[in-house]
């Protein structure tokens, strides 16, 4: 599965951490806080650096 471009992303928040999601998919997060190690990271790498992708099962 290929990364989508850089502006393909959204940024999704709740003042405390942050995700960047795309097509389902979030790439990068980190928790409990912006400033903690993250723990999705492929936005930095390849898929071996960690997403989880949300899609339905028949791809409807």
């Amino acid at each position: 599965m290929s990364q989508p471009p850089t502006e393909r992303y959204a940024l999704l928040s709740d003042r405390q951490t942050a995700a960047l999601v795309a097509d389902g998919c979030i790439d990068w997060l980190c928790v409990p806080r912006f400033d903690s190690p993250a723990v999705f990271a492929r936005l930095l790498g390849d898929s071996g650096n960690g997403y989880w992708r949300v899609v339905p099962v028949d791809g409807v």
